[in-house]
Parts: C-alpha cells; structure tokens; sequence
C-alpha cells in the first residue's frame, strides 16, 4: 500500500457562520503545518478535520435546540458564548469543556508539548500509551444529574497509577441515548481518557492493563472491561490520540439485547439530538480543563505546562469576570418545548458525602435482568 505524507491542512478556528448554513461553524485560512507523516489518506479521515466535524455536529445539534425553545434572547446569547460562538466574542472568563475553541487550542498546545516529549532521554527508548477508564460512578440521569467529579479523578487516578506509566488524564463526557428511561431521561456517562509514557524498557503492558482492571475501584454494570490501555507504536498516531481527548460528544452509545452476550446486553454507538447534546453542553459550561485534568508520574508537569499554554492563549480572549451559564442553560429548558423539564446539574467536588444513587435505582431492573441473564450464560 503507498504512504503518502500528511498534507498541510487548515487549523480549526471558528468564525462566523456562513449565510449558506447559519449553523454550521466554518474554519478560518490559518496555515498549519503538519509534521508527522505516515498517515495513509484512504484508511481514515485526518485528526484536524474529525476534530472540525465534531464541533460542527456539535454546534449544529445546539442551534437546533436553541431554534426550538422560547428561550430569551440573552440566555441563548449566553448559551452561545459557553460554545465559543460567535467568534467574535470574547471567550469565557475560564477555559470551560462546552468551550470549541477552547478544545481546538487545547488539542493543538497538547500535541506539541507531547511532540516536544515524544522521543525522551538519548540513549532510551520511551514508549507511549493511550488508555481508556470507565466506571459505573460515572453515570447519571439526564433529568436530575448528579456528577461524583471527586470521586471520579481520585478513582481514576488511583487505578492509573498502578500502572506505572506518566500521564495526563481527562475526564470524557459522554451520553447513553436510550436508557434508563421511565421517567429519568437518558444517561450522561463520564469516562477517562490519557496519554502516558514510561522509560521503563521492562514495562509489561499485558501486566499493567490486569493490574489496572484489579480490584473494585471501577466497576462496569454490563462486565466490560474497566480500564483499555493500548500502545501508541508510531509518531504518526499520537494526534489521533490527542482527538479522542478533545473532541466534542455529537455520538453517544445505544443499548440494544444481545443474548449472545454474557450480560444479554451489548451498546452501539449512536446519533445524540439536540435536546440531550444541549444537556451535555450544561453540564460541560460548568467544568473547566483545570478540573477535569489529572496526572500521574511526570504528567504533573506536563498538565502545568499544558494549562500555561492555554491560558496565555486565552488570556487576550477572555472576558474579565464569570459568567452564570448554568441560568442560561435552565432558561431554556423552563421556556422550551421539551417532555420535561431538566432539573439543575449538581457537581460535587468532594467525597465528603455519600454518593448518589439515582442512576443505580433507576437501572435497577436492568441491571437484574443482566445478572440473571449471566447466570444462565454462565
């Protein structure tokens, strides 16, 4: 098969959108030159360009929503700005998850600090790993959303750590699109991605997923896998890797029977429409990257690098005070034409109370009938 060498391509920036289609942000002619090579064009679509797709989808999904309510012209203003939109706006006062052109900064700043790591100390050979955490303290209901975030970075990070390995972490947010229902809505999943690296020339990385899949720290209602660490081989996959970081959460997964499955149950992904991408973009306009980051090893200085980066970036950009999204957001779904009204997103920052169970109560009968289903798999 001929390698071809990566092109030099446009850099996602949002600009204004085009009469053509009002909701489709489009990207502006700053040059970007693209230094790895080794992509083959036909196998898969570059990260810039996925990156660029995500956010329009994104976006497109959050104007269809904004058209469909009765919300006020200054809330939907807000709930713009939380989106990084118009472009000619100042950016929030801090760098928020829900922010695109916050994620498209931070995409890039990360990639070229970890280009400028990538090769390590003369004379060793440094190997780079990408994993994925998933745990069932991740998961909450769209009507009235509770998110564990002090639990989830001290879990996350505690199985991480096992592994030996450097890294920077983020927490995902994702949606499940049609569960648990009955009166609960849909689920908003958060899910860990990293990127980590280890001078180790004895790293065993058979060994460190079992370790990293040990134990009770994270658990998975349909017996998935915990924790998925894979090893970046080449150079030319990491920005791929910085993508799954960054991207904005257009897709969702679908719970579908499966009897063929020991839990009866298996997910595919799905399309998230508007109403529930705007939920996820509340609750993502109430995070920003300085929480949802965490490190192991030598990632401690890599993320304080990183977030310098990006706030030197910001800084000329921003606004000079917080805003109050969060009333932008609940604006909409009081004024709007939905099923249901969406309860304020309560973020705990802590692990001084009990967590909650509402996402457990409500998948409760779910979750029996995979344990009787796998007994009679078993």
């Amino acid at each position: 098969m001929r390698r071809y060498p990566a092109p030099t391509t446009n850099c996602p920036t949002l600009i204004e959108a085009s009469a053509s289609s009002p909701h489709r942000l489009e990207i502006s002619d700053v040059t970007f030159s693209q230094a790895d090579t080794g992509y083959t064009l036909a196998d898969w679509e570059h990260p810039d360009a996925a990156l660029k797709r995500s956010f329009d989808d994104f976006y497109r999904l959050i104007a269809n929503a904004l058209e469909a309510s009765a919300a006020d012209a200054g809330s939907v203003e807000h709930v713009k700005l939380a989106l990084g939109a118009p472009p000619g706006k100042r950016l929030p006062y801090l760098p928020l998850l829900s922010n695109l052109r916050v994620r498209n900064s931070g995409y890039e700043l990360l990639f070229e600090h970890l280009r400028a790591k990538w090769a390590g100390p003369t004379g060793t050979r440094r190997r780079w790993f990408f994993g994925t955490l998933i745990t069932d303290m991740g998961n909450t209901v769209e009507y009235v959303p509770v998110i564990e975030m002090g639990r989830l970075r001290r879990d996350f990070r505690k199985v991480i750590a096992r592994t030996g390995l450097n890294t920077i972490a983020f927490i995902e947010i994702q949606a499940g699109t049609n569960y648990p229902q009955n009166g609960h809505g849909r689920t908003l999943m958060c899910h860990a991605h990293f990127i980590g690296f280890t001078d180790d020339q004895d790293f065993d990385l058979r060994r460190a997923n079992a370790v990293a899949r040990t134990g009770s720290t994270l658990t998975n209602w349909l017996g998935a896998p915990t924790a998925r660490i894979e090893e970046i081989a080449h150079f030319s996959a990491l920005k791929r890797r910085c993508y799954y970081l960054f991207k904005a959460p257009f897709k969702g997964s679908y719970l579908v029977r499966n009897a063929a499955k020991s839990s009866g149950w298996e997910t595919k992904h799905a399309d998230v429409d508007h109403w529930l991408a705007m939920r996820l973009a509340e609750l993502l306009a109430q995070i920003d990257y300085r929480q949802a980051t965490f490190t192991t090893g030598e990632g401690t200085k890599l993320k304080g690098d990183w977030l310098r980066a990006l706030a030197e970036w910001q800084r000329p950009r921003r606004n000079l005070e917080q805003e109050n999204f969060a009333a932008a957001f609940q604006e909409v779904w009081t004024t709007g034409r939905t099923t249901a009204h969406r309860a304020p997103v309560e973020i705990r920052w802590t692990t001084n109370a009990p967590p909650s169970t509402s996402w457990k109560d409500a998948m409760t009968p779910r979750i029996q009938a995979v344990s009787e289903h796998r007994a009679r798999f078993d």
